[in-house]
């Protein structure tokens, strides 16, 4: 379940929208979570998160599609694990499409610095004293038990910082 607000672009996976709130009651959770954040201004938030099949890195902010919205509205920082065993997008579309719907995603999602919905895999999260990385690891095939990893994106988030380098 994805914290951040997304545009999910009705011209994606031929017309058919993706949410990635499981509920109105889970989306009015996650509005109130936010508000609390910002109310109470707590510094060094990083949101885990699991359960969409894909591997992404977002900034968060309060409305990401505000005009003239600059880094210093970011007010946490969100990662996301792929999946290690179930279906990612390019199991129900050709890869050259699902790397096109990234594209697309992150155009209309300026605070989603990240997105991989190709590679099955992991994400380690290590935390510093003065920074975390996050590092996602992509397995080559679901079809043999051992099978071979190989590194993918990390990113790091100094702290103090809601910008993901």
């Amino acid at each position: 379940i994805v914290t951040s607000t997304i545009h999910p672009s009705e011209k994606l996976f031929n017309g058919k929208a993706r949410s990635y709130f499981t509920s109105d009651e889970r989306l009015q959770q996650t509005i109130f979570t936010v508000q609390e954040l910002l109310k109470h201004k707590i510094e060094n938030i990083i949101f885990l998160t699991g359960d969409t099949h894909a591997s992404w890195a977002f900034e968060v902010v309060n409305n990401p599609f505000k005009k003239n919205k600059n880094i210093s509205d970011a007010f946490a920082i969100e990662l996301a694990a792929p999946s290690v065993s179930s279906s990612n997008w390019n199991e129900y579309a050709p890869d050259d499409s699902v790397k096109m719907a990234e594209e697309q995603f992150s155009v209309l999602n300026p605070h989603l610095k990240y997105i991989n919905a190709r590679d099955h895999g992991y994400m380690l999260v290590t935390v510093y004293p003065d920074h975390t990385e996050g590092r996602w690891l992509y397995v080559s095939t679901l079809k043999a038990i051992n099978s071979v990893e190989s590194p993918g994106k990390k990113l790091k988030i100094k702290k103090g910082s809601f910008s993901l380098q």
